[in-house]
């Protein structure tokens, strides 16, 4: 089984209080990708620091990092694709089990497309808890009003 750790954004007085937030938020349930999930220590042993800590930045920005590394590469790999000639070709009745070079580029098309529609999957790296989305903009006017009480919590999804 494979895992992925994430960022969670919310607000909060306290690491500790960020940290039970953000299992509160997520209770049992993860998100569709993932089978289960549990809080790690990601920043120096603990699960959750403030952004105005200097680690909480580092690591805000590594993260996003990740995200954007992924925005390319999935680009780099669809650039050239045809999509007009998948359409022209694609066949409802082909084999289940075969999978053709179009197969992967649309696989790839759609990571891509997820990613620039802040769609939360295993790529997005850094998600706003507060407002339930990958788009950062309001955690960014939250940073501008208290950085202090900005809590980046590390997530580890399996699947």
């Amino acid at each position: 089984m494979a895992r992925v750790i994430q960022l969670m954004l919310v607000e909060a007085e306290t690491a500790e209080d960020a940290a039970s937030s953000v299992s509160s938020l997520l209770g049992d349930g993860s998100p569709s990708w993932s089978d289960y999930h549990d809080l790690v220590e990601e920043f120096d042993g603990k699960s959750a620091v403030s952004y105005a800590e200097t680690i909480g930045k580092l690591k805000f920005k590594e993260f996003l990092d990740y995200r954007e590394a992924d925005l390319k590469r999935y680009y780099d790999r669809v650039k050239n694709f045809d999509l007009a000639k998948a359409v022209e070709n694609y066949d409802p009745f082909r084999p289940g089990y075969s999978f053709t070079e179009d197969d992967f580029r649309t696989y790839e098309l759609r990571k891509l497309a997820n990613l620039l529609e802040d769609t939360w999957t295993m790529d997005t790296g850094v998600y706003d808890l507060e407002i339930w989305s990958a788009n950062l903009k309001a955690f960014r006017e939250r940073c501008e009003l208290a950085p202090e009480m900005q809590f980046l919590v590390a997530v580890s999804f399996h699947h």
